[in-house]
């Protein structure tokens, strides 16, 4: 599958590092998977395998990095991040751990059920400030109690312009409000994104501009999104 790079979220923050001989000879993917020894990067032919330099280390980059590669799909170089998501390492020496790489939102969810817990809201919070990323905060299982006005109440407690979204996935109705009804002024079409890279949705279809709407599925398509939450959750919550 071929994708646009604005569609990867590529922009002119990115263009302006390329030197004329790279804009001429040398493609770019954004990284989408880092294992041990190798990456796995996306790019205008979709999906492929990268390598890293023998002196470079994948521990370098991370999810949502954009690498300049050559003919040999070797990464050749990082190009500078807008924002960054990191944690302390497991270990004595107290190493960054990179988690992902130009996000311009943070979803942080939480259930409102008994594993609410405003401690550690407030520790994804800071790691959002620190980054410089928008955070959402989204109440999930909301249809587990009468009203979400409480749990939303103690998350507004901490910054009263913080945007809280309690959500059930199984109502298209409630979907529909929350993606209409302007409470996350130009952040309200890209909260969807998640719900869409998950499961079919026919209301977000219908009120998604088109360009979002095909980010969105081809997301879903190569289970991109669901990588990078998974790589987020796990990373964060093992600290």
């Amino acid at each position: 599958m071929s994708h646009k790079l604005i569609e990867l979220g590529w922009s002119t923050h990115f263009m302006m590092q390329l030197q004329d001989d790279e804009l001429q000879t040398l493609p770019v993917a954004r990284v989408t998977q880092v294992h041990r020894n190798q990456m796995i990067g996306i790019g205008h032919q979709g999906e492929f395998t990268l390598s890293v330099p023998g002196h470079g280390s994948t521990g370098d980059y991370a999810v949502g990095d954009w690498v300049v590669y050559d003919a040999h799909a070797q990464v050749v170089r990082a190009l500078d991040r807008l924002t960054l998501v990191e944690r302390r390492a497991a270990g004595e020496d107290a190493r960054a751990q990179l988690i992902a790489a130009n996000l311009d939102v943070l979803f942080i969810t939480t259930s409102c059920n008994k594993d609410f817990n405003i401690a550690r809201l407030e520790r994804y919070l800071a790691v959002a400030q620190r980054a410089g990323i928008q955070p959402v905060v989204l109440l999930t299982k909301a249809d587990l109690v009468d009203d979400t006005y409480a749990f939303e109440a103690e998350v507004q407690k901490i910054d009263p312009l913080l945007p809280v979204i309690a959500l059930d996935t199984r109502d298209p109705k409630q979907m529909l409000r929350c993606l209409t009804g302007g409470r996350l002024g130009k952040l309200q079409h890209w909260w969807a994104l998640p719900v869409l890279a998950s499961q079919q949705s026919s209301t977000a279809s219908a009120v998604l501009p088109p360009r979002l709407l095909a980010f969105a599925r081809m997301m879903r398509k190569a289970g991109i999104l669901r990588r990078l939450a998974a790589s987020i959750l796990l990373a964060m919550g093992a600290g």
